[in-house]
């Protein structure tokens, strides 16, 4: 069997799909509750940097492609950002992931 196939058996399970929507509904959450003043929590900010990589890695295996993408963005951006642009990305950001969240 290709790898493909296995993660197409693997990921098209209940479970996993349970798994997954957990998954999706506490990386939004973690995003849009990030507040400005978290910015400068160095351990909030790498926090958010680690939901922003785990998501990325895994959604697209889940057909959420698109908000992978973001979280992987996201994560490259927001890891090379000055401390003073970080609350403007993540803002845009957050809005980026609320209009995918909505289709």
């Amino acid at each position: 069997m290709t790898r493909s196939g296995v993660l197409s058996q693997l990921t098209g399970t209940p479970e996993m799909q349970a798994r997954f929507l957990a998954r999706k509904a506490a990386f939004a959450d973690s995003l849009m509750n990030f507040r400005a003043e978290y910015c400068h929590d160095q351990q909030r900010f790498a926090d958010l940097l680690g939901n922003l990589h785990k998501f990325s890695g895994i959604a697209g295996l889940f057909g959420a492609g698109r908000l992978g993408v973001l979280a992987a963005d996201g994560h490259e951006t927001l890891r090379s950002a000055a401390p003073g642009q970080r609350a403007t990305l993540i803002c845009a950001l957050q809005r980026a992931v609320q209009q995918e969240l909505e289709r």
